[in-house]
């Protein structure tokens, strides 16, 4: 197959940035809530992911690998999981978290350096002493000194503390359980939130304070001053001293000549400090959030965390909620050094001008006889095969959109499942009509369309217990409708005259039973596509398999294992999906079916005979690297096929497959 016939993964429309995890080379790589930097003596950066809990390498070309991951704290990922690192002379990185600071040699090695791990009842303390026998309540920031000793913000205790090289942990300056903004000498000082700590040639220890908004320094003799900030006074203002103000200081650096650098991260600016105590805003503009590169305070941020500067007085944010890491030179001109941003809006254009909102993101994708792809996302869209972006009806234009999942029939008419418990259309006139369902009142009943209902709320609607409605869509050529009456684990089917029946399962009994009919059970399932030859495919998502319905309402596993989960191809049952992660699946005119495999970034293939093969991405690596298959996908949504083009929808915009293999 030459160049011209190969398989390749490109972005389509939209903006394919944002969180991830994918290694790779400047914004080929992804991050996801970066945390802390620091740098080692060889000029490699070392970053800390909060979400991903992993520790990533970037060299001075920008290229960025994985060191190591860790395993779930146990209390969910957090802006604070991982928040500190630090690198010594030797080569070795240490991080922060929860309740200890963890060392990693150069080959590789993790061994839990000082403070205890877990959640036991002693986990938690202020005790000094011998490594693992010393005790941390949230260590946060980290900084080594020329001697390799290295510091910590202990947090939740209000002091910073010392481990030695050979790991005896001190107290430097604070009391633990004592809060307050004092100076003073060692233990006579008090803290409030002490977040990040840098040190100076010198032997200074500088202390971002997040509680009180000021920034401190301890001297090689202990004595605690306050260098820059009026304490407990919020806002952006630059000045001398205590004339000056923070909004939310989260860490510093200090370059070679003695300048600080902070990363205010509510007011998404770095902030800088003279020798002469005068602070200024060095990047960013304060209370101007957005990702966009330039002088001074012309760039912006968007919740900027950690701050690391090199030899040559270069300062390397972790733009948090970018998901990027930022470089900003001496004379304080930004640009973007790994990872990229996902750029939100509603703008229509052509291919990456257009864009699509953050909430809600974009869910669902169809596409019809002509090529042109449809998508929902606060309004539904168009993406003609040029990759022109347009607006088809806009947010709100009618008091029956609300749209769940979509797709289209032969002539161009919308149905979509939605929100309100009904199922929908828009016709070619753009009128929006009522198909099925009453509007916000759920149930399971059949019957001739008004009559039917879809979907579940429980007695008392809460956050962490709203309602349920119907998920997937799909018609046939003869206009029947089936629906993934998600909540009730039925599929229910919509005639063309309008009555509505359960084809399979039974309302309120989950399971995973194959059978006929009401016999057959499922577990919330959530994506359907049907084949030329009128089976029905559904993404039985609690269950993560898929199953299939013949026209008899006969119901196998096509694939997958019901309370197995993974990422391994294979033939029927014994491939693995994620769990929870197949939701939506389509099938081309060789009775293929492809299936977005959410929880392992990968879409996959099911031949006729039960063959699954990953076709796109790599499984547990989320980002986007177009190019040949399988490149790297970010939790794809929904997949939609058209001859040998496959259409995948991820985080922020739409991806397409050229020349399916």
């Amino acid at each position: 197959m030459d160049e011209a016939q190969a398989s390749k993964l490109a972005l389509f429309a939209g903006n394919l940035g944002g969180p991830g995890n994918a290694d790779g080379v400047g914004a080929e790589a992804r991050f996801d809530r970066p945390s802390a930097a620091a740098f080692d003596r060889a000029g490699n950066l070392y970053v800390t992911e909060g979400f991903n809990r992993c520790v990533r390498r970037i060299t001075p070309a920008g290229k960025v690998s994985t060191v190591t991951c860790f395993s779930d704290s146990g209390s969910g990922s957090s802006l604070l999981s991982l928040p500190g690192v630090a690198v010594d002379s030797g080569g070795n990185v240490f991080v922060s978290d929860q309740y200890a600071v963890f060392k990693i040699t150069p080959t590789g090695l993790v061994s839990r350096f000082a403070g205890a791990e877990g959640f036991s009842n002693d986990a938690c303390g202020s005790a000094d002493g011998a490594g693992t026998e010393a005790r941390f309540c949230a260590p946060s920031g980290l900084a080594i000194d020329a001697a390799d000793n290295l510091y910590v913000a202990d947090i939740s205790n209000n002091t910073i503390r010392k481990i030695t090289p050979a790991g005896l942990v001190s107290t430097v300056a604070g009391s633990a359980g004592i809060r307050g903004h004092a100076d003073g000498v060692a233990g006579a000082a008090e803290f409030d939130w002490p977040n990040g700590v840098a040190t100076d040639s010198a032997g200074n220890v500088f202390v971002a304070e997040l509680g009180s908004r000021t920034i401190r320094k301890i001297l090689p003799t202990g004595e605690v001053s306050t260098v820059a900030g009026a304490a407990y006074a919020e806002g952006g203002r630059d000045g001398m001293g205590a004339e000056a103000q923070f909004g939310e200081p989260m860490s510093l650096t200090v370059d070679s000549a003695g300048n600080i650098y902070v990363a205010d991260t509510f007011n998404n600016t770095i902030r800088r400090i003279t020798l002469s105590r005068e602070v200024s805003t060095f990047a960013g503009s304060a209370g101007q959030r957005g990702s966009a590169d330039g002088a001074g305070k012309n760039a912006r941020f968007d919740g900027p965390v950690g701050v690391a500067s090199d030899a040559f007085g270069n300062v390397y944010i972790t733009d948090t909620y970018n998901s990027s890491i930022r470089k900003s030179t001496p004379l304080g001109l930004v640009s973007t050094l790994a990872g990229s941003p996902a750029l939100f809006g509603v703008d229509d254009g052509v291919g990456s001008s257009a864009r699509f909102p953050e909430f809600p993101a974009i869910r669902d994708v169809a596409v019809d006889t002509t090529g042109n792809v449809f998508v929902y996302a606060g309004a539904i869209r168009k993406i003609s095969p040029g990759g022109s972006v347009t607006t088809v009806l806009p947010e709100f234009s009618s008091p029956s959109l609300s749209v769940h999942s979509l797709t289209v029939d032969r002539v161009g008419n919308i149905y979509f499942t939605s929100w309100d418990h009904t199922i929908g259309k828009i016709g070619l006139d753009g009128t929006v009509t009522t198909l099925a369902g009453a509007r916000f009142r759920p149930g399971t009943a059949d019957g001739a369309s008004s009559d039917a209902r879809f979907g579940w709320c429980p007695e008392k609607i809460t956050i962490a217990n709203p309602c349920a409605v119907p998920e997937g869509i799909v018609v046939d050529s003869g206009g029947n409708i089936y629906v993934a009456d998600t909540p009730n684990h039925t599929v229910r089917k919509i005639s063309a005259g309008g009555t509505v029946s359960t084809i399979t399962g039974q309302s309120g009994q989950e399971g995973s039973a194959d059978g006929n009919g009401a016999v057959a059970r499922f577990r919330r399932p959530t994506g359907v596509a049907i084949d030329e030859a009128g089976n029905v495919f559904v993404a039985d998502t609690g269950n993560s398999t898929i199953r299939k319905i013949t026209p008899f309402g006969e119901v196998t596993t096509l694939a997958g294992k019901a309370g197995e989960y993974g990422s391994r191809d294979g033939i029927g049952a014994q491939a693995r999906f994620g769990v929870w992660a197949p939701t939506s699946i389509a099938t081309d005119a060789a009775g293929n079916v492809y299936v977005a495999d959410t929880g392992n970034s990968i879409v996959r293939k099911i031949t006729p005979a039960g063959v699954v093969s990953t076709v796109v991405g790599t499984a547990g690596v989320k980002g986007f690297t177009p190019g040949p298959l399988p490149g790297v996908l970010g939790e794809p949504r929904a997949v939609a096929v058209t001859g040998t083009t496959l259409y995948i929808t991820l985080y922020q915009g739409v991806a397409v497959v050229t020349n399916l293999p």
